[in-house]
């Protein structure tokens, strides 16, 4: 015996709705949820390219800070005629003057050259006639109109990213 379906009415529409595609309001989530992803990696990004930067510049300074302490023990060696250690630079200028001279018996030049750097050199010692001497090395600079570090030892401190702390004696 053959028997003729006929087809209900509401299996029709339930096919037919899903064969449409996708809704106004599913286009408009799916939008919003990736654009919010883009916007977020973007601000990463960015994030990461200014960590970057700065990461780098600190270990140029670095860089600077054990030329200044690696010139401080050079001279404070016997065999340099040491009898007291000291921290005085050997051009007799300033720390700042002999980093910067890039000829033979200066520091061979500053490594943050990057326009508007203003590096800067602290350097803070012990009392005087002590041995071992106590010193602080910073390097401080200004990146983006923001100043990195505190190089100014008349406060009694210097403080920086760039920055080593050690004892001088005559070896």
């Amino acid at each position: 015996m053959a028997r003729n379906l006929v087809p209900v009415p509401h299996l029709v529409c339930d096919r037919m709705r899903s064969e449409r595609g996708l809704t106004f309001i599913e286009i408009l989530i799916t939008t919003i949820v990736i654009g919010l992803s883009v916007v977020a990696l973007s601000s990463m990004i960015a994030g990461q390219l200014s960590f970057n930067e700065h990461a780098r510049n600190v270990v140029l300074a670095m860089n600077d800070v054990n030329r200044v302490m690696e010139a401080m023990r050079a001279q404070n060696r016997s065999s340099a005629g040491c009898v007291q250690p000291t921290t005085a630079p050997p051009s007799g200028a300033n720390w700042e003057t002999w980093l910067g001279n890039p000829l033979p018996g200066g520091g061979g030049g500053r490594s943050l050259t990057f326009s508007g750097a203003n590096e800067a050199v602290g350097v803070l010692s012990g009392a005087a006639g002590s041995d071992p001497l106590s010193v602080s090395i910073a390097v401080c600079w200004t990146h983006r109109a923001r100043r990195i570090g505190d190089c100014d030892p008349s406060d009694g401190a210097v403080s920086s990213p760039a920055m080593t702390n050690s004892f001088l004696t005559c070896r």
